[in-house]
This record gives structure tokens, C-alpha cells and sequence, in this order.
């Protein structure tokens, strides 16, 4: 009758179906009820025993003490066998809640330590709760996990045998057993087959608190006793009332043990050689029933016996000590009992006392009489006819004493206030018991008293500076509620002012961003047209001069979007980094080419100090390249003599110094922290152009990134901007970083690429097709979601540029159904959109989409986009074997040609690169392949990679 946790295979529902016992009242099934049959020793009383000729037997008492030590051994075994079994629930229930099995093997090891420790345990289970339903699945499981293809779950016939359980709406079977080999017999028998052992389930689940059946014969029985089951109900989740236990039903742990095992245990315990102890189990349904009887039987000469009783597992446990001749050898009659008990009696330190029960002294001793004013007993004996009346200044105090003394046998620390023989008032604190005969009657009250006046007036000072404090306590409570209150007051206008900045916050936030998409939709069409045109070889340079300018001026009024929507994502806390392994010797060398000529234009020296140290660093390259941009784009426009200086060097391990210094027109000290803060410029600023931003930005970039920027300035002395930034080594080659620049493609000649356009904007529409044409692709296009699904179906396009805002059905409509339609297909869909926040990408990938980016259209994004999703239908369009020789030519190359490539391309100056090719051209032969080089490169707009590319093959005296 019992098992562990159901298999993973099969989980078992609650009961739902679980037939409900009789109503009963939730109480601890082991309910624990001594019962003596003679006195108990008073609290400190044991020591002090009253005069020999009132006493019973000497040795009675020591029986009965004895006697109840026996029984709470048998309590502490019983508590033993209960702590098994909670052990037991506590870890059914964990893997009950989590929905979690347990197998054979990892219960059997649960339970190894118990058992032996408990050798009068028989077995323990667990039995979780089968719905009928569920019986197939259950038996099937439990067939393979025990490797018993005749496991089932059965019952008992009126034959008390074992066999196939009838139908029932649930079943309690034994799944698993410990220990196995002698209860597997036991397997798969429904505990709630059987009536006994149902009423405990039913009462266990109802209560939650464990129940035994009554004495019962084990299933697994082989001989000729019985014994008992105790169970404990195990639930899925909390439970707080009787419907919530019988839902959440998991099953039940239990503990099968036989009765005269146990008996047998308690006897071979460490006894006193001086009793012998009798242990008897009566059957509690059945009065007068015994179950066994263990021990020493009652000798014939027994003086009189101690008696203590037990309930526990269904049955009433007696156990008893007879008292002897020989284990009492000194009797109330003999000369030598009398005298040391008297002397003990009359020279105690402390009062003692013995009354009757109608409230007249029958004995006391010397110390009481002093204690009341008398000189001796037997004047105290005569003064007082009515102990209540008479002693107490409150008489009720005696019946309180004599009413306590009834309920309970002994009372202790029983304060009063009494007057003494001369009128003065003490306090006194009795302790006392009442005596009894064999029979159980009352034959007086005896105990101690003792003088705690001095004690009581500590206790009433101590009460008064306790009422002081509690008074001064009220009084600052008073003080901190009105505090409280302020402070409550204070607190929700807070709230209030907060939550009205938040909502300000939000809404400057969604303004930012429907601006950014209204600004960024015709600057999508200038800028993306700008790039078209800056590719046509044909404009003579009057129109590429008034194209570059447009093209600048583009640039320059996305750069300001750009700052509004940095700094609206700082204040909203939606900046984040991307650290990624980075060649910091390459970023530095970007940005001195990139400087060196505006520096020359103002005739100012331009310092890059790169100490050598590890190139590779994981970090931030973008946010960490846009901030030294910042700083030295500051520190050109505010320097007209001298120089700018850009200083790297490692500060630790780990970390670098980024310091750029200029000898500018400086700043005063009290505009310092002015110019961190938004829109905020000095009046030199103001002449020079800007937005107020950059310092904003950068400074609370450089925090993100995990330093602190500092400035030292004077005026007319220049400035010193620095800051530490924490770039751990990276293992990553060089050679292995994806370029930032994606190359130009075109598709493979026995290749078509159908893609499709869908936006509700004209021109966007046609720009981005004219870029996709360029790269070789067969585009059409189409104004809104309804349109884009009839084309698709029509056309059967690889690639899908998806708008995401467009009246009627939007982007992400249109893409789900799409992807519900052509699931089977390799369709790709790319977002686009004038939107620039990270979140908002984000949940468009989340949505289906392959690919976001935003708008203006750059050429260059849209070659990797094409690149990642149909990477077999597009080639790069410059030849590796050109590439390869192009070292050589470059060797060839005057140096002031290079240089100006170089600076050409540094400024994006594509008049000049294209004046290069001009002169490239009307060279010797061997530059032609070069000249193809370049062309290419310029025609997809990669500025870095003729930078790069020159940088890296010209000598190092033409290149410094």
C-alpha cells in the first residue's frame, strides 16, 4: 500500500472525483492523551515532600515518574515515524507543484536512511491520484518503469486476495515501495478500496494534517498480526480550505508498521533494573479488544502500579509499573522513613503548607509562620479559622486558588497579596498541588510560598517607567503620524509631478518620432537621389559641384535629426550599447584621415598620439567613434591657431585614455557645466554654428559606455576634453571583423532577382526601386499592403521592401498575411520606415520581418541587406585577381595623386576623386586596372575603402 511520484509520462490530475468522507473535525490523527492514575509532583515540588504521615507510598510517585518516561519514549518514536513522513511530503509536494516525477531508483535512496533508522517502520510509500481516465496511461507507465509487464491497479476481494480493480472514478494505488522486496506484493493496490483505509484518506485530505487507520491487517502481511497505516496528503499548490484540498489532491505519502514490532522496540529500550514495565494495545473501536501485550505481567504481590495512556495509530497504548515489596523497600510504617522527611519538612528555608480543602491550615512550617508575623506553626494554625477571608486582602483570590487547583492538579506562581499579623501588606507567590488517595479523592492541597514584595515593587516601578515610555512613544507617534502625513502630502505631489514629466516625457518621445518620419520622408528622396545622381559620369562639374552641395546640405540636416532623436533616447533611457570586438589602430587612423585635411585647410597642426598596445577591443566602435568625431570636430571649429591633438593610450590592463586638446579660443570656468546641458552654447558657439547638442550627447554617451568625461580650459589657453572608457582585449583577428562598408553587388549573370516595393509615398516608392536596379534587380512596385499580396501573387518575388506605415492595411498586416500564405516559400520581407527608434526596429523583427532599416535609403545598407538574405544570387563587383595586383600599381602611383585620393575621398569629395580618375586615365597603361578599382569604388559611394585602400598599400613616408 504504497509508492513515490507519478512517472513523467503521467501526470496525475487532482481528485476531483475523489469520494468525500464523513464530515468531520480537522484534528492531528496521532492525538496524544495522558491519563494518571495517581498524584503528579507539584513544579518544585519533588524535593520537598509533605510530612511522612500524610504521604502516600515513597516510591509511587518514582513508579508513575517512570512510567511516563517510558510513555514519552514511545511518544518520541511515534514523532520519529512522523518526521519521516513530512520529509517525505515536503518533496512529493516540490515535484508535485513543479509538475516534476520522481523515479524507483532516487526514492528508494529518499527512503534508505529511514528505514534503517526506523526498524520498526515496515515500509514506506507513495500513492498519487489516478482518475479513471488516466488508468491506462498509469498502468502503462508504471509497467516500464518497473519493469513489470503484470503491474495493474487492484483491489481486494471478500476473499482478501489481491486482483484486478473494478471501475471507480479514481484510484490511491501503491506506486512506489520501500523496502521493495518485501511489500512488492503491495504494488498497485488502491488505498481507497478499502473502507478503513479511505475514512483516513478522506480525513488526511480534507484536514491536511496526517490520520492513522485503525489496526488493521497489511496487504503485504505474511503472519498472523496486525499493524497500521499513516498518511499524509501531498497537493499541487497552497491550499487554505477543504475545496481548495480536494481540487488540488496530488496524492498520499504513507508509513505501513506493525503493531507488536513496535511494542517489541519500546521494550528493548535502556530500563532501571528497579521496575518492570507491562505494555498493552486495546483496540480503540472496540473497548476491552487487546491487540498484544508485551512486558512483565502484574506479579500477584504487587503493592499498587503506575498506569500511563497512549493514543496513537488507532489504538490505545497502556503502560504500567507495578510496585513491589522489592521495589519499594522503605514503607510509610518504618522508623527510618519518618524522621528525615519531618526534619526536611519543618527546617525548609521556605514556607510550606498543607490546608484543607474548606480553608483551614492543617500543617506548616516555621518559615511560613515568620513569613506571616506568627512565632510559630501552631499559632499561625490557630489565628486563621478562614484562609480566605482572613489572609487574602482580595478573599476571591481563594476560591481563584481552589478553582485552579481543581481544573489542573498544580498550579505555580500563584501571586496574591496578603496581610501579615501586625496589618502590613506583602506580596506573596504560592505554588501548590493537590493530594489525593488510591482511589483518586481529594485529601488536601500542599505547597510552597515565598516573599516577592520586593520583586512586585520592582515590577510596578518597572510598569510606571513603561507607562512613561509608552506615553512619551504616544506623543512621538503623534508628532511622526503629523510627520507622516506631510511627508505623505509631499510624496503624492511627487508622484503627481513625476508621472506629469512622464507623460510629458512620452509625449515629447511619440512627437520626436512622428516628426523624425515626417522630416526623414522627403529627406529620404533628396538624399537617396543625391546618391543616384553623385553615380552618373555625365554632369559636368558645375552640376556635380551644386549636387555635392545638396548632397551636404542633406547630410547636415539628418545629422541634427539624428542629435534630437540621441538625445530624446538618452533622456528616456533607450540608448544602448553594443560592444563587439574592434581595431582600434584602424578607427584611430579613420579618423586622423579624416581630419588632417580640414585641419590643413585652417593651417593648424593635427597630433595623433595612438601608444602601441593591443589593436583588438571589445567595445562600443560606433558610439566610441562618434564621440572623438564630436570632440574634433569641436576642436577645428574652435582653434584658429596652433594645433589639435588626438591622444590613445592605455590607462591599465584593461582600460584607455581618449584625450583630444586644442589650442582654441578655451572657456570660461562658470560656462563649463553650462555647455553639457541641452541647446546650451557659449556666445563663441553661437557664431560658429550648431546645434547645442554635441557635448550633451557625447557626455552621456561616454557614461553609457562606462567613464566619466573631464575638461580642463582657460581662455585663450585652448582645452583639454578626456575621458577612460573600460576596452578589454578581444581575441577576434582583425582579418575576421565584418567591414562596416558593404560592397557594391550586382547580380550573378545567370541569375533574375525579382523584388517588390511597397510604399505609399511616390517617391520613395521610385527611389528605392531605381537602387535596386542598379544592383541588376527586375523591380516592381506597388502603393499599399492590398496591392503588395495581389503582386505577390502575381509575380512571385524573392524580395519584399515593406513600408510599415501606409493607410488601410499597413506593413505588418500585410507581412503577416504573407507569411501565413507563402509559408512554404523562401519569401524574404524587409521593414522599412522614417522611424529611427531601436525598439520600434526591434518589434518589427519580432513581427516575421528579415531585415529594418531605416529611412533615408543608403545605398550601401541596401547592398547588405541583399547581401545577408540572397547571398547565392549576388557577386561584389570588383575581381579578386585585380584587387591583388592593384599593390603593385599603387607603388607606381605619384604620391600627390594618392594623396589627394585620399583626401578626396576623406572629405567626400567626389568632384575631386573623379578629377583623379580623369588623370589616372590619361597615365600609362598600367594604371587602367587601378582606374577600374576606383571607378567601381566611387560608384558605390565607399569612401572608407578608398581610404583604407590607399592608406594601406603607399609607403610609409607617403602615407605619414
Amino acid at each position: 500500500m504504497f509508492l513515490t511520484n507519478s512517472s513523467q509520462n503521467c501526470e496525475l490530475s487532482s481528485a476531483s472525483h475523489f469520494p468525500a468522507g464523513p464530515k468531520i473535525s480537522p484534528s492531528f490523527g496521532m492525538e496524544l492523551a495522558i491519563y494518571s492514575s495517581f498524584p503528579r509532583p507539584a513544579f518544585g515540588m519533588s524535593a520537598l515532600p509533605p510530612p511522612p504521615s500524610l504521604h502516600p507510598h515513597p516510591h509511587l510517585r518514582k513508579a508513575s515518574d517512570y512510567a511516563r518516561m517510558k510513555l514519552d519514549n514511545l511518544r518520541s518514536r511515534t514523532l520519529g515515524l512522523m518526521e519521516v513522513l513530512y520529509s517525505l511530503q515536503s518533496l512529493h509536494g516540490l515535484l508535485a507543484m513543479s509538475r516534476q516525477s520522481m523515479d524507483a531508483d532516487v526514492f528508494q535512496r529518499f527512503v534508505k536512511d529511514p528505514m534503517e533508522r526506523h526498524q520498526e517502520l515496515q515500509g514506506l510509500a507513495w500513492s498519487p491520484v489516478v482518475q479513471h481516465a488516466e488508468r491506462p496511461q498509469y498502468e502503462s507507465a508504471m509497467r516500464k518503469m518497473l519493469h513489470d509487464d503484470r503491474y495493474e491497479v487492484r483491489d481486494l476481494n471478500h476473499h482478501n486476495q489481491l486482483e484486478t480493480a473494478a471501475a471507480r472514478p479514481s484510484y490511491v494505488p501503491l506506486t512506489f515501495l520501500a523496502p521493495l522486496a518485501e511489500n512488492a506484493i503491495a504494488h498497485g493496490f488502491d488505498l481507497a478500496s478499502e473502507p478503513r483505509r479511505r475514512l483516513a484518506l478522506e480525513r488526511a485530505r480534507d484536514t491536511g494534517a496526517p490520520f492513522t487507520t485503525t489496526p488493521l491487517r497489511l496487504v503485504q502481511e505474511t503472519q498472523d498480526q496486525l499493524g497500521c497505516l499513516v498518511v499524509l496528503p501531498v497537493y499541487f499548490g497552497n491550499v487554505n480550505s477543504e475545496e481548495e484540498r480536494r481540487q488540488q489532491l496530488a496524492g498520499f505519502v504513507t508509513a505501513a508498521f506493525r503493531i507488536t514490532n513496535m511494542v517489541d522496540a519500546f521494550l528493548g529500550e535502556e530500563s532501571d533494573p528497579l521496575f518492570q514495565v507491562e505494555v498493552a494495545v486495546f483496540d480503540k473501536t472496540e473497548p476491552g479488544q487487546q491487540i498484544c501485550r508485551r512486558g512483565t505481567l502484574l506479579p500477584e504481590d504487587a503493592i499498587d502500579t503506575a498506569t500511563e495512556w497512549l493514543e496513537f495509530a488507532g489504538a490505545r497504548w497502556r503502560v504500567r509499573v507495578p510496585l513491589t515489596d522489592h521495589s519499594a523497600p522503605l514503607t510509610p510504617s518504618s522508623p527510618y522513613a519518618d524522621h528525615p522527611f519531618r526534619s526536611l519538612f519543618e527546617n525548609a528555608m521556605v514556607g510550606m503548607f498543607q490546608t484543607s480543602p474548606s480553608g483551614r491550615y492543617l500543617a506548616a512550617n516555621t518559615a511560613m509562620a515568620h513569613l506571616y508575623g506568627y512565632a510559630s506553626p501552631g499559632e499561625l494554625m490557630v489565628a486563621f479559622s478562614d484562609i480566605g477571608a482572613q489572609l487574602y486582602v482580595d478573599p476571591s483570590r481563594r476560591s481563584e486558588f481552589v478553582q485552579l487547583l481543581q481544573q489542573h492538579d498544580t498550579i505555580s506562581a500563584f501571586e496574591s497579596q496578603i496581610r501579615r499579623r501586625d496589618g502590613t501588606l506583602i506580596w506573596i507567590s504560592e505554588k501548590a498541588r493537590c493530594v489525593r488517595d488510591a482511589h483518586g479523592r481529594l485529601l488536601y492541597y500542599e505547597g510552597v510560598v515565598e516573599d516577592i514584595t520586593e520583586q512586585q515593587h520592582a515590577r510596578e516601578s518597572l510598569n510606571r517607567a513603561c507607562q512613561e515610555l509608552q506615553q512619551r512613544l504616544e506623543e512621538r507617534s503623534t508628532q511622526l503620524a503629523r510627520t507622516n502625513a506631510a511627508l505623505s502630502i509631499e510624496i503624492e505631489d511627487r508622484k503627481r509631478a513625476e508621472k506629469s514629466a512622464a507623460t510629458a516625457n512620452e509625449a515629447k518621445s511619440v512627437f520626436l518620432s512622428h516628426m523624425s518620419h515626417e522630416i526623414r520622408t522627403p529627406l529620404n528622396a533628396v538624399i537617396g537621389y543625391a546618391q543616384i545622381l553623385q553615380r552618373d559620369q555625365t554632369l559636368t562639374p558645375d552640376q556635380q559641384s551644386i549636387l555635392n552641395s545638396l548632397s551636404s546640405g542633406s547630410h547636415h540636416l539628418m545629422s541634427l535629426v539624428e542629435h534630437l532623436l540621441d538625445l530624446s533616447k538618452i533622456e528616456a533611457g533607450s540608448m544602448d550599447i553594443h560592444p563587439a570586438a574592434f581595431d582600434l589602430q584602424s578607427m584611430v587612423q579613420l579618423l586622423e584621415s579624416m581630419f588632417r585635411h580640414r585641419c590643413q585647410q585652417k593651417k593648424l597642426r593635427l597630433r595623433v598620439d595612438a601608444t602601441s598596445g593591443p589593436s583588438m577591443l571589445t567595445g562600443d566602435e560606433a558610439m566610441l567613434r562618434q564621440v572623438l568625431i564630436n570632440l574634433l570636430s569641436n576642436a577645428v571649429k574652435f582653434t584658429d591657431t596652433g594645433y589639435v591633438s588626438l591622444r590613445v593610450v592605455p590607462e591599465d590592463a584593461d582600460r584607455w585614455r581618449f584625450e583630444v586638446a586644442d589650442t582654441g579660443i578655451g572657456i570660461e570656468p562658470d560656462l563649463q557645466n553650462q555647455i553639457f546641458e541641452p541647446f546650451h552654447q557659449a556666445q563663441a558657439g553661437r557664431h560658429r554654428g550648431g546645434t547645442g547638442l554635441g557635448l550633451t550627447i557625447l557626455k552621456r554617451q561616454i557614461e553609457l559606455m562606462g567613464g566619466t568625461l573631464t575638461l580642463d580650459s582657460a581662455p585663450g589657453r585652448g582645452s583639454l576634453f578626456s575621458f577612460v572608457l573600460p576596452l578589454p582585449s578581444a581575441s577576434q583577428p582583425a582579418s575576421q571583423l565584418q567591414s562596416e562598408n558593404p560592397v557594391n553587388l550586382r547580380v550573378r549573370p545567370e541569375t533574375i532577382v525579382r523584388a517588390l516595393v511597397v510604399d505609399d509615398i511616390s517617391a520613395n516608392r521610385d527611389l528605392l526601386a531605381r537602387m535596386l536596379r542598379l544592383t541588376g534587380c527586375e523591380v516592381e512596385t506597388v502603393g499599399d499592403g492590398a496591392s503588395a499580396i495581389e503582386m505577390v501573387r502575381q509575380t512571385q518575388p524573392h524580395i519584399v521592401f515593406m513600408d510599415i506605415w501606409m493607410p488601410d492595411m499597413n506593413g505588418i498586416e500585410a507581412t503577416q498575411h504573407l507569411l501565413r500564405e507563402f509559408r512554404k516559400t523562401p519569401l524574404k520581407i524587409v521593414a522599412h520606415s522614417a522611424t529611427a527608434f531601436t525598439h520600434e526596429a526591434s518589434k518589427y523583427l519580432e513581427t516575421g520581418f528579415e531585415d529594418f532599416f531605416p529611412k533615408p535609403f543608403r545605398f550601401e545598407r541596401l547592398c547588405a541587406c541583399l547581401q545577408s538574405l540572397l547571398p547565392d544570387h549576388f557577386i561584389t563587383i570588383e575581381s579578386p585577381t585585380i584587387f591583388a595586383a592593384l599593390p603593385s600599381l599603387l607603388a607606381d602611383l605619384p604620391a600627390p595623386l594618392a594623396q589627394r585620393l585620399r583626401q578626396s575621398a576623406g572629405d567626400y569629395n567626389i568632384t575631386d576623386l573623379k578629377q583623379c580618375l580623369e588623370e589616372l586615365k590619361g597615365s600609362d597603361s598600367p594604371h587602367s586596372a587601378l582606374t577600374l578599382q576606383l571607378h567601381q569604388m566611387i560608384a558605390g559611394y565607399d569612401m572608407q575603402g578608398i581610404i583604407d585602400f590607399v592608406q594601406h598599400h603607399l609607403p610609409p613616408a607617403d602615407a605619414s
